[in-house]
C-alpha cells in the first residue's frame, strides 16, 4: 500500500540529500563572470514507470575539467533536489525534461564520449560505453522524518536545503530558491529486518541511504516529480540535542600526533602512471568546511524507532 504523501512542503525541515551515482554527463553552459558551469546530468532508475531521470548540476569547475556536449559516463556525488519552476538552468533540452536539480560536489571521469551512438549498436541490449550505465543511484538523506508508518514499513522526509544551481544566474545578489528534495523510505520485505522494521517516530531525525527505486509525479503528469522512492539499506537514529552546556568535550585537534611508519599497502601513490594523469587530475579538489570536535553521542535505537527491537543482519 502507497501512503499518503505530503508535498505541500509544511513538514520540510533543514536536512541534506545526496546522490551517488554513476551518471551520463554533457551539454556544459558556463555561468556569466565564473568558474562555474552547468551540466545535464542522467541517471538510471530501472522501475518498470521509470528508466532514468534528467536532471542539472551546476560545478564549480575550478580544476578546468573538460566536458564534452556528447554524453560521457562519470562517477558524481552531489546535491541532490526537485526541479522547481523558474530556475535558469540555460536549458539545451526542453524545460519539462529535467525532474531533479543540484550541486556537483565530486567528479571522475569513467569513459568518454562514444563515437558509436546508440542507433549504432547491434542490439537493444548493447550500450555505446564499456561500462554499464545501468547502475541505480544511491541516495543518502538526513532530516526529519514525517508521516511514518510501521506497518506498511515506511516514512517520507521533506528535505529542505541550499543549492545554488537554483540561484537566479543572472542577478548574483539575488535571494536563492531553497528547494525541497521530497523522499518516500521504504523499508523491503527482507531476513535483514527479521525482528521488525526500524521505522522511526514521527518528526524525529534520521540519516538513511539506499537506493533510488522509483520516482512518483503530481497528478498522473510527468512534468513534476512528487516524491523520488528510496529503499532504505542503512538507517541512523540522530537522537536529540544535548542541552547542557557542563558536557563540552576537551579539545583535542590541537594537540601533536606521533608519526607512524608507512604500511606497505596494496598499491604505491607515489608511483603513478602518466598515461593516467588526464584522470586523476580531472578529480575535483574535496572542498571541505572546518567542523569542530566530535560530540559523544549515545545510541538509541529504541527510543527512535518504532520497532522493538534492532533488526538483525543476517550475514
Amino acid at each position: 500500500m502507497t501512503p499518503k504523501h505530503n508535498t505541500s512542503g509544511s513538514d520540510s525541515a533543514a536536512g541534506l540529500a545526496t546522490i551517488l551515482a554513476i551518471a551520463a554527463l554533457a551539454n556544459p553552459r558556463h555561468v556569466p563572470d565564473s568558474k562555474s558551469i552547468i551540466l545535464d546530468a542522467q541517471v538510471y532508475v530501472g522501475s518498470p514507470s521509470c528508466e532514468s531521470l534528467i536532471g542539472a548540476l551546476r560545478f564549480y569547475n575550478g580544476t578546468e575539467i573538460e566536458f564534452s556536449s556528447d554524453a560521457g559516463l562519470y562517477l558524481i556525488y552531489a546535491t541532490f533536489a526537485r526541479m522547481e519552476d523558474g530556475v535558469d538552468i540555460q536549458p539545451d533540452l526542453a524545460i519539462s525534461e529535467y525532474k531533479f536539480v543540484g550541486d556537483l560536489q565530486w567528479v571522475i571521469p569513467l569513459a568518454p564520449p562514444s563515437d558509436s551512438k546508440p542507433d549504432d549498436c547491434s542490439s537493444e541490449e548493447a550500450t555505446p560505453f564499456r561500462i554499464d550505465p545501468r547502475q541505480r543511484a544511491y541516495i543518502h538523506v538526513s532530516g526529519m522524518a514525517t508521516n511514518c508508518q510501521k506497518d506498511a514499513g515506511t516514512f517520507t522526509l521533506e528535505i529542505e536545503q541550499y543549492i545554488s544551481a537554483l540561484k537566479d544566474i543572472k542577478n548574483a545578489a539575488s535571494k536563492p530558491i531553497k528547494p525541497i528534495a521530497p523522499i518516500l523510505c521504504v523499508f523491503p520485505d527482507s531476513p535483514r529486518f527479521r525482528n521488525g522494521k526500524p521505522v522511526p517516530y514521527n518528526k524525529r531525525f534520521i540519516s538513511a541511504s539506499g537506493f533510488l527505486v522509483d520516482v512518483a509525479y503530481k497528478n498522473q503528469s510527468v512534468d513534476t516529480v512528487e516524491y523520488f522512492t528510496v529503499t532504505v539499506d542503512h538507517i541512523a537514529f540522530l537522537g536529540q540535542a544535548n542541552t547542557n552546556l557542563n558536557d563540552a568535550l576537551p579539545n583535542t585537534l590541537d594537540t601533536s600526533s606521533n608519526t607512524h611508519a608507512q604500511n606497505k599497502g596494496l598499491i604505491n601513490y607515489s608511483r603513478v602512471d602518466k598515461r593516467h594523469m588526464s584522470v586523476s587530475q580531472a578529480v575535483a579538489p574535496v572542498r571541505t568546511e572546518a567542523e569542530g570536535p566530535s560530540r559523544k553521542r549515545q545510541r538509541r535505537v529504541g527510543d527512535e524507532s518504532s520497532s522493538n527491537s534492532v533488526p538483525t543482519i543476517e550475514k
